[in-house]
This record gives structure tokens, sequence and C-alpha cells, in this order.
């Protein structure tokens, strides 16, 4: 779980630097298909930037302990 998590981090500091470097990049498809990509697009965004604050719970010492002994109590 601790590499997951290193390895999702790490992908998000690389993208966000790069899009801090490369800037807005404009949709150049169909017309028809803007809705259906940023549709997709705004969720993915959204989800992928709570995945590490909500993540890091369980890459607590002795989360893995807890889990095998009867789960999360929430």
């Amino acid at each position: 779980m601790i590499a997951a998590f290193a390895a999702s981090s790490l992908f998000l500091i690389t993208y966000l630097i790069h899009h801090a470097r490369v800037g807005s990049v404009p949709f150049h498809g169909a017309a028809w298909l803007r809705p259906v990509y940023f549709g997709l697009l705004v969720p993915h965004l959204v989800l992928a930037a709570l995945v590490v604050p909500l993540a890091r719970p369980s890459t607590a010492p002795g989360a893995a302990a807890s889990t095998a002994t009867g789960g999360w109590r929430g």
C-alpha cells in the first residue's frame, strides 16, 4: 500500500509540474466530443486529487494490522 501511495503521489506531483510549465492545452477534437471529454476529465481530476489525502490513513503504521484483525471500524 505504501508503494502504491508513493507512486500515486509521485505521478500527481509530476503531472502538476508538467501542467504548470506547459499551461492550458486546448481541446482539438470534434465539437460533439467536447462534452464527453470534459464529462470524463472533470471527475477524473477531482477524484485523482482526492486520492492522496483519502489514501493517507491507509499508510499509517498499524493500518494493515487493524484491517487484518477485524476490518475498518470507521
